[in-house]
């Protein structure tokens, strides 16, 4: 069965949680996101979703393979789109997306970090 037949004319709409991971090639100094998404396992398909901010939901074996290859946490992935949460809401700390986000400086990218967090950092 395909997909259009499973969802009929039903479009799923975007979320307002979203993989963005520009901001953590361009740390990686990956210069090539399709080249090496695909290396590492994730389907044409998968990569060019990711990269639009298109992808409406996620498998573990997909998020898995990101975290692993790319050093990372599931919430250094994702950010926040259109999402207004609580103000002492946990989905805070997420990042809000932004045209501008293939590139973060360090200090920004240090703010997220806890204390714990960046000693490891500089003893790697």
């Amino acid at each position: 069965m395909t997909l259009s037949k499973k969802r009929g004319k039903l479009t799923p709409q975007p979320s307002s949680l979203v993989i963005d991971i520009k901001p953590i090639l361009a740390l990686r100094n990956i210069t090539q996101p399709v080249a090496y998404l695909l290396k590492i396992g994730l389907s044409n398909t998968i990569v060019n979703k990711i990269l639009k901010n298109d992808m409406v939901q996620i498998n573990l074996r997909q998020l898995t393979l990101l975290c692993t290859h790319l050093n990372c946490t599931p919430n250094e992935l994702f950010a926040r789109r259109n999402l207004k949460p609580l103000p002492d809401h946990e989905l805070n700390k997420l990042r809000e997306l932004s045209s501008d986000s293939e590139l973060v400086s360090v200090t920004e990218w240090l703010k997220t970090k806890s204390l714990d967090e960046i000693k490891a950092l500089m003893q790697q």
